[in-house]
């Protein structure tokens, strides 16, 4: 099993599971700022059983695996009602329904999806955590750019490549609102609070 997006651990979290939020007591799910277009992986082999657009989550498919359902909301685009195979590219991140900004909502449910029985519902952060803090933690020639992208909408460039690789994510979560980029795109994209989470709960 893989996980849905790559460099999963290092993805910025908007609402995280059970948090309440402006539209519900209890989030049934996570929220993954990650710009428009960035692929959906089959976590494992699986079938596309619902792709239809709704007024909250936008475009958005039910993926269906085991015993359990990963919704993905707020995509770019639908996606074939088909079975894939772990790793295929299922869908492609937007920012379409009910949305603040690009990110990509996932809930898991056990045999079928009910909004009002949250107990049926299970963190994708638990359910899909992965690799050792030594491995995560650290910025890596491959995670560099997933990194700028998140918070700044760009690709590193070759003197912040050369910085921060090798350096800890949370030397540059806590430098992030010092630089002129952070304050032009945080009233655009919510950078800020998206970061400022993920620096509280990685710490």
């Amino acid at each position: 099993m893989r996980q849905p997006l790559n460099n999963w651990d290092l993805i910025p979290r908007g609402y995280r599971f059970g948090v309440p939020t402006s539209y519900s007591a209890r989030h049934l799910g996570v929220d993954y700022a990650v710009p428009k277009g960035t692929p959906v992986y089959a976590p494992t082999d699986g079938q596309i059983t619902v792709s239809s657009s709704f007024p909250e989550g936008g475009n958005t498919i039910w993926f269906a695996f085991s015993n359990l359902i990963m919704r993905c909301l707020h995509l770019r685009q639908l996606s074939l009602k088909t079975f894939y195979r772990e790793g295929d590219i299922i869908a492609y991140t937007g920012n379409t329904g009910r949305s603040t900004g690009p990110h990509l909502h996932i809930d898991l449910s056990r045999d079928r999806v009910d909004l009002n029985n949250f107990n049926n519902f299970i963190d994708p952060d638990v359910f899909f955590a992965g690799s050792t803090i030594d491995e995560t933690m650290k910025i890596t020639d491959q995670n560099v750019n997933d990194l700028y992208l998140a918070v700044f909408r760009r690709p590193a460039d070759e003197a912040g490549r050369r910085y921060w690789i090798g350096r800890d994510v949370m030397e540059f979560i806590k430098m992030a609102p010092q630089q002129t980029e952070w304050r032009i795109y945080t009233p655009l994209i919510q950078a800020g609070k998206l970061v400022e989470e993920f620096g509280r709960n990685n710490r």
